[in-house]
């Protein structure tokens, strides 16, 4: 993998349970240190359009050369589960869901009783490939389409300055804390 690895980043803004559409800000970076642009899109709370929303955000946006669609987590807004195999092959670009820990399957699965259609958002999240990473504070779990477990961990390597996450992604973060 390239240095300087073009990305595009997703995260969701701070949300409640009242809130109806959720913003996304999407951070296009090239490698860990150059920022390229952003994007902003929304979802619906709990609801079943993430995967549809951030498709349509990335190819509206008309990049070129992006090499890997970034997630923090599994889904936005609440309960909206992302496809990570649909987004793969409507955008074709391989895609990764980034975990800081290791995912509470069984509160996963206890807290979809509370949001529109659970089962199929649970068929969405049981049949993801997950690859925990062990580092030297709290272990990273990722998910993916489009790549293998090597691909991945070069990804993270290409994408990451310091710590264990990476800036795309970190970056999406401290932008979506202020769109609302």
């Amino acid at each position: 993998m390239k240095p300087e690895v073009r990305t595009l980043a997703f995260d969701d803004s701070p949300h409640t349970r009242v809130d109806g559409r959720v913003p996304v800000v999407g951070v296009h970076m090239r490698g860990a240190a150059s920022v390229e642009g952003l994007l902003l899109t929304d979802v619906m709370r709990d609801g079943g359009d993430a995967t549809n929303r951030i498709a349509r955000c990335v190819a509206d946006a008309g990049l070129r050369g992006v090499k890997a669609i970034l997630l923090d987590g599994a889904s936005f807004a609440g309960f909206n589960v992302v496809d990570l195999d649909g987004l793969h092959a409507e955008t074709r670009i391989p895609c990764l869901a980034f975990t800081r820990g290791a995912p509470d399957l069984a509160a996963m699965r206890a807290a979809l009783r509370n949001v529109p259609d659970p089962e199929a958002k649970w068929a969405l999240l049981a049949r993801r490939r997950l690859v925990t990473f062990a580092t030297d504070a709290t272990p990273i779990t990722v998910s993916f389409a489009g790549m293998d477990e090597t691909q991945a961990a070069a990804l993270l390597a290409a994408t990451t300055a310091r710590g264990h996450t990476p800036e795309g992604l970190r970056l999406a973060h401290m932008v979506a804390a202020l769109v609302q």
